[in-house]
């Protein structure tokens, strides 16, 4: 396995030689409008994605209805031309059952109900009904005529939203100052919580002990169908993850506010969610947490033209007195945001996203169920009415002939035309694409704004700009929580600064600042439990947003008279600031409950404690927290940090030596190879050293450290899963396994753990590794423990504690640094 990487010419012929020395025996290891224009500053750079595309004259597939969608036309044409059956078709669609689709139809007012008793008679399901829009489920067959009724606007694909992410008690109570709120009797006693979520498998086996013993239920079998059964909360076609997603962000709550009366619901269209908020205000929720992410409706201000919009269910919550909490979203590495660039000398039409790359290069994995790769693009334009007409392509990136997948609908200034592109994919197998976007006609646009749901990170992604929708609202009573690790307190200042890097951040398309809190991941969940993941750790902006929902009820039952806006503000004034606040990483800081804010209580007549009367009872708004001024926020280039001077620099340094692994027993030194020069080149590499380890029994260890020429190179080379991964099928015979591990905390600035099962000359090996960057000197350490025929992979807990202490020695103050017995377990994927 090739894992340092180099540079893609010397390390894969170094690599290479690495692995035939182990699979040989040998323990010598050898090297192998009024909008912003935001500057984009992509945290990669490879010419892996350089390749000129063909040219498109025209779109590729114009589409033949259209007032349909591509993914719609799509669908119809596979049907008509005989190259599928009606049911194949429809399973294309993300929503779907039998041989029909679920769809939206935006019509004309005044022709809802004609459309509604169309749909009946020709064999259609109508579900949902709204002034403009109709949301239903159409037979392949059928969807070309009704896309041509009188009245009828428009007809779009539904897309469902993705996930964002007892004797058991999460973390977060603690890192929350929680524990003092709940030793004075505040645990969300009286207070309603509501939690919308994609699925509730394992709900009722936990109730009582990790959930409450009780819950009000609105369960969707189907678009517009919903019971009060628990069993029919959840989706036996979703990834194992999203079926539980809701029962884990439950369980978080419930750790903060263990006395709260519960409704949750499952939801896949806005409609069903635009019910569900307005059912909770009937029902008087207090609190609602959503930690889910729906496609972009609207220009990135916090609006929406669509009457079914999703904020449109936000606003009614806030309006029926209901505080939403939101994740912000995991999207800080799938998303792209910046100016449009087209500066071929030849003007091809396609983006640029990083120097002459027309392509981003995405690892998509394999898909389970009804999972399918989605991407979404958005740019300035009107919303109903938009005349920059730009495409969306997805290529395999073994073949840059024809897409493999495309999105061009039309931007001819129609009443419903929006600035938005959607495609959604299901590869045959898990492997390297990359999205492109074609301008086809009209002005060019100033910004655009590209995200990629399932994928593992965009080659080119920007961090800013990737906050994810509804949390990009504007309501005030609306909280959009990022994340950061269980011991982001500054009670542990060696984690106080880390925000989890998947976590998204601002600014909004219009340049607001966001998130506007942060909350604490990485805690333990009893659903999430499995052989690989034995603590059930769950990480995301998932799990940090139930943990401030939880703070809210809390802060709810304090002060009953508040109002949402009245309980953000609260929130937001006694988080712990992380720099001047409020910013687009943290916000107004890390959510936390101040101790001085609950007095003794006193009991009440049946025992109860009762909370000591509310000051404000008035319910005038709490006082906003005191920002720092600063202009309306643009993503801008980060400095990249200069190499110190050679004398204060050494490469050997940042491989292990022998007290990096004295906690193990038995383990000598066995080879070192350099230091070693290179010329920067396109992957720039400056310097290379490697150590190796051996013991009689144990994985053999090997520690590289690699300087490069810029932060950007360094994570796109040694820290990019999918780059990791690329250069590996190069190294060996044959992968037969590889995941992407997650450890407890992050050491320096960036950090990757990796596991691959793989073969070189009929011998096979595992290995787990754990790879960080010193951004400070640009040197990645990379830590791997290789165990040959062996039916497990090595503890990635022995990698992930010789990187913390190499991290002791070479960071100041490591953020993440533990000492050489608090060796770490392997979390699983991140969700």
């Amino acid at each position: 396995m090739k894992i340092i990487w180099l540079t893609v010419t010397a390390a894969v012929f170094a690599m290479a030689f690495l692995f035939a020395a182990l699979a040989n025996g040998d323990s010598a290891v050898a090297q192998t409008a009024d909008t912003p224009t935001p500057e984009a500053t992509a945290e990669s750079s490879d010419d892996f994605g350089d390749q000129q595309l063909p040219p498109i004259e025209g779109k590729l597939k114009p589409p033949q209805f259209p007032n349909m969608d591509s993914n719609l036309n799509r669908i119809v044409q596979q049907a008509q031309t005989g190259q599928v059956s009606a049911q194949a078709a429809a399973a294309n669609a993300p929503v779907h059952s039998g041989a029909s689709v679920g769809v939206t139809l935006y019509i004309t007012e005044g022709h809802t109900q004609d459309i509604w008793d169309w749909l009946e008679e020709s064999g259609a399901s109508p579900r949902n009904i709204g002034a403009d829009y109709i949301e239903a489920y159409i037979p392949v067959s059928l969807l070309s005529d009704a896309s041509q009724q009188e009245g009828v606007v428009s007809v779009r694909t539904i897309i469902p939203p993705q996930p964002a992410q007892g004797t058991v008690v999460s973390e977060g109570v603690a890192a929350h100052g929680a524990s003092a709120w709940h030793n004075a009797g505040y645990k969300g006693q009286g207070v309603k919580i509501g939690i919308i979520d994609t699925g509730f498998e394992g709900f009722r086996g936990l109730m009582g002990t990790e959930l409450p013993s009780t819950v009000e239920v609105r369960c969707y079998t189907e678009i517009g169908v919903f019971t009060s059964n628990l069993a029919d909360c959840t989706d036996s076609e979703d990834s194992e993850s999203t079926r539980k997603h809701g029962t884990a962000v439950t369980e978080a709550i419930f750790d903060i506010a263990p006395e709260a009366t519960y409704y949750i619901a499952n939801t896949s269209s806005w409609d069903d969610l635009i019910a569900t908020a307005e059912w909770m205000v009937q029902q008087d929720v207090d609190v609602i947490n959503h930690s889910v992410g729906w496609i972009w409706q609207g220009p990135g201000d916090g609006t929406s033209p669509f009457s079914n919009a999703v904020v449109v269910g936000v606003n009614t919550a806030v309006a029926g007195g209901i505080t939403w909490v939101n994740s912000a979203g995991n999207d800080a590495k799938d998303t792209w945001f910046g100016r449009f660039s087209n500066p071929d000398f030849v003007n091809d039409g396609y983006h640029n996203f990083n120097g002459a790359v027309e392509c981003n290069t995405v690892f998509i994995p394999e898909l389970n169920g009804d999972e399918k790769f989605t991407a979404q693009l958005r740019w300035d334009d009107r919303w109903f009415g938009a005349t920059r007409d730009l495409d969306l392509y997805l290529f395999d990136v073994s073949n840059l002939s024809i897409p493999v997948e495309s999105s061009e609908d039309e931007q001819a200034g129609g009443s419903r035309h929006i600035p938005r592109e959607i495609l959604s994919y299901k590869p045959p197998s898990a492997g390297e694409y990359c999205l492109a976007v074609h301008h086809y006609r009209g002005f060019a646009p100033v910004w655009i704004q590209i995200q990629a749901w399932r994928g593992s990170n965009l080659e080119y992604h920007t961090i800013e700009g990737s906050i994810g929708n509804p949390a990009e609202s504007a309501n005030p009573g609306l909280l959009a929580v990022g994340a950061a690790g269980r011991n982001a307190s500054v009670a542990n200042p060696f984690n106080a600064g880390i925000i989890e890097p998947f976590s998204s951040q601002g600014p909004t398309p219009d340049g607001r600042t966001k998130p506007d809190i942060v909350g604490a991941d990485a805690g333990q969940s009893v659903t999430y439990r499995s052989d690989r993941n034995p603590d059930g750790y769950f990480f995301g902006t998932s799990q940090a947003s139930p943990h401030v929902a939880g703070l809210a009820a809390l802060v709810k039952q304090r002060f009953p008279n508040y109002h949402p806006a009245n309980i953000t503000s609260y929130l937001k004034a006694n988080a712990e600031a992380r720099g001047a606040v409020p910013n687009n990483t943290w916000g107004y800081g890390f959510a936390k409950l101040p101790a001085s804010d609950v007095a003794t209580p006193t009991p009440g007549p049946t025992g109860t404690p009762q909370p000591t009367p509310d000051p404000s009872a008035t319910a005038e708004p709490a006082p906003e927290p005191t920002a720092t001024p600063e202009p309306t926020p643009q993503p801008t280039a980060t400095p990249e940090p200069t190499p110190p001077p050679s004398s204060a620099y050494n490469i050997e340094d940042h491989a292990c030596n022998a007290d990096d692994l004295a906690h193990l027993d038995g383990y000598t030194l066995d080879s070192t190879f350099g230091p070693e020069s290179y010329e920067a080149d396109y992957t720039g590499v400056i310097e290379y050293y490697r150590s190796t380890f051996v013991a009689d029994n144990g994985p053999t260890i090997v520690c590289l450290g690699t300087q490069y020429d810029s932060v950007a190179n360094a994570r796109w080379d040694s820290l990019n899963y999918s780059t990791v991964l690329q250069y590996a099928a190069t190294a060996v015979d044959e992968i037969f396994n590889h995941e992407q591990a997650f450890v407890s905390s992050y050491i320096g600035e960036d950090t990757l753990g990796l596991l691959l099962d793989y073969e070189i000359d009929d011998s096979s090996f595992k290995s787990s590794e754990v790879i960080f960057l010193d951004a400070a000197t640009l040197t990645v350490t990379t830590v791997r423990a290789i165990q040959s025929d062996s039916d497990d992979y090595p503890d990635i807990s022995i990698a992930d504690g010789i990187a913390k202490n190499i991290a002791a020695r070479i960071i100041p103050d490591d953020t993440a640094t533990q000492s050489s017995s608090s060796l770490l377990k392997l979390f699983g994927w991140l969700d």
